[in-house]
């Protein structure tokens, strides 16, 4: 082969997805360090780049598009186009923009793994839902995952953070319906969580300090949240969901958001810490983008530490006047420390007392 110079090369392509354009960027991807993909164009671009075998490019063009963008999209064809290690790549990111809590993660996990066993499936998107949910009550509790269809998808569930869906009722409630958790894989998180509310309750634990929580930590352990600003106006909000005791409001009004750890100026059905002091960590992004995929507006702030008195306010964020609606708010955040660094930190504690007092 050597010597000769090909002017052209023909192509088998198997996938109706793939189009000349989609190649392009694909394999134009070598070659550039950011590339722009539409919406409408992601499932095109990531069959090409598996065409061609180019899993550099797969994930450096389509993963943070699709860790911004997938919670929002969530159609058939694209989950469908998603392989089984990128789908987990993404949803356990910490940089995933979630529609509101874990447990949307958790119910956008149940579609792509039933859609990945029935991809015929093709009805009404809004009925697909109701059909996810007969799907998985069929089976006993735990035994999909464990069946040979399904535990393939054992380590996505297993990416999931439990421990910010267990903390809602409600989902609690969804989570036994549907079967798919088996119960020893949740028993240890309800010890750990039980263990974390000892803590708070018997003044142990009053957050989370910079000095303690290492940011890759930070990065594994906290909460992934969301919200979607349409446009100008005041907003304030509060995700769902046991924070041991401190109440978080967010509101977003003349271009700032703000967090303020709520005690008695707005109603709240659930136990309030009456702790001088609690802190938090804390980090936001704000995304907003043009009808073709191309982001209009960015600001993200560090991975802040707050300590935050009873009822006090605390500026996130403020956006430049150039900010255009609707945009994305991605939010981080960790309210009680890890329970094992928590662990490690007080026991050397406890041991300093026992120096100090012998």
């Amino acid at each position: 082969m050597e010597g000769i110079h090909l002017k052209e090369i023909t192509v088998d392509i198997p996938d109706q997805n793939i189009d000349e354009n989609a190649l392009k960027v694909a394999l134009g991807s070598l070659y550039r360090d950011d590339v722009l993909i539409e919406p409408a164009r992601v499932v095109s671009v990531l069959a090409a780049a598996s065409l061609v075998q180019l899993g550099r490019s797969s994930s450096k063009c389509c993963v943070q598009w699709l860790e911004r963008n997938l919670m929002f999209v969530q159609n058939r064809e694209l989950l469908l186009e998603l392989s089984l290690d990128l789908f987990k790549k993404v949803m356990s990111s910490p940089h995933l923009f979630v529609l509101q809590v874990e447990m949307d993660v958790y119910s956008l996990t149940k579609k792509y793994c039933f859609l990945k066993v029935n991809p015929s499936w093709h009805r009404d998107p809004k009925v697909l839902g109701k059909n996810v949910d007969s799907f998985y009550q069929k089976f006993e509790t735990g035994e999909f995952l464990s069946s040979e269809k399904g535990r393939q998808f054992e380590p996505l569930f297993r990416a999931l953070r439990f421990e910010y869906i267990i903390n809602d009722h409600a989902a609690c409630k969804q989570l036994q319906k549907d079967n798919i958790i088996p119960e020893d894989w949740l028993l240890p998180i309800f010890k750990q969580q039980w263990l974390r509310m000892l803590r708070v309750e018997q003044a142990k634990d009053s957050g989370p300090k910079e000095d303690s929580v290492p940011a890759e930590q930070f990065e594994i352990h906290s909460q992934r949240c969301g919200r979607m600003i349409t446009k100008e106006g005041e907003y304030c909000w509060r995700w769902t969901g046991f924070n041991y005791g401190v109440d978080l409001l967010i509101t977003y009004a003349n271009k700032l958001l703000v967090i303020k750890r709520n005690n008695t100026t707005h109603p709240v059905s659930s136990s309030i810490s009456m702790q001088s002091h609690r802190s938090i960590m804390i980090r936001i992004h704000v995304v907003s983008y043009d009808p073709q995929g191309g982001i209009l507006y960015e600001e993200k702030s560090n991975i802040e530490t707050y300590s935050l008195n009873k009822d006090e306010e605390r500026v996130l964020i403020g956006l430049s006047r150039q900010v255009k609606y609707p945009f994305q708010i991605g939010v981080n955040v960790l309210a009680v420390t890890p329970f094992l660094l928590n662990e490690s930190a007080t026991e050397e504690r406890d041991r300093q007392e026992n120096v100090e007092n012998s």
